[in-house]
């Protein structure tokens, strides 16, 4: 059975929702906020020899202050989340549907190569560096990785046109590409890739429903044959 097409707003709803939870809770914090702030000056009204209330003040702003700065970060990472889930989720439909590719431009691999291996090999590296900026992998991981990932002919392929589009990016981000680009140049000097391309043969042309009837019959004992 084929499996469902995947919309490129497929897990949209429970992102935004997220987000939607995080504002709330900023939202909560600034209340909280500002009722601090106005609390003191009732307390003072009622008795103005106490002064307590300074210290309450402070412990509360602080509170407040530290719970924005972790709201505002969370904001951040989940907005962040959202674009990298739809820039999958559209990669991931060019890769179930060919026909999408002509929409990204010129082919991004060679003629003999189906595009589709570029966008996987795409992902790949997607993934780990997502992983690597949160810690999930480490160096190490990275190198074992990529040491891997370059024994394919299509890995280098990739790396070999778009590697170079990498630099570009964020300081911790490229410090994870040089580890790539560091195992890529070793691959190179390693010699010719463990896993040279394989083109996907071709499928066979099915059987069309009536002959393949009429095969189905004549392999039918004489006495379950269909008689017309």
């Amino acid at each position: 059975m084929k499996p469902p097409k995947l919309s490129p707003f497929a897990g949209f709803a429970e992102s935004l929702g997220k987000i939607g939870v995080a504002l709330a809770a900023a939202a909560a914090s600034i209340a909280i906020f500002i009722c601090a702030f106005l609390t003191p000056a009732v307390i003072a009204d009622l008795d103005r020899g106490d002064r307590d209330w300074v210290a309450a003040l402070v412990a509360t702003l602080m509170v407040v202050a530290v719970s924005m700065m972790l709201q505002r970060g969370q904001v951040r990472h989940e907005r962040l989340w959202l674009q990298r889930e739809y820039t999958f989720n559209i990669i991931k439909m060019a890769i179930e549907d060919p026909i999408f590719t002509q929409c990204w431009g010129p082919r991004v691999s060679p003629p003999h190569m189906d595009e589709r291996l570029f966008y996987y090999a795409n992902l790949i590296i997607v993934g780990w560096s997502y992983a690597w900026e949160h810690g999930q992998i480490d160096g190490q991981q990275v190198r074992a990785y990529a040491k891997a990932f370059f024994e394919t002919e299509v890995a280098r392929e990739y790396w070999q046109r778009f590697g170079a589009l990498r630099s570009h990016s964020r300081r911790r981000e490229r410090a994870f590409f040089r580890i790539i680009d560091d195992e890529y140049l070793r691959a190179l000097d390693s010699g010719p890739p463990s896993r040279p391309y394989e083109r996907q043969a071709q499928p066979e042309t099915p059987t069309p429903p009536l002959e393949a009837d009429a095969l189905w019959q004549a392999n039918l004992p004489a006495g379950l044959r269909r008689t017309h």
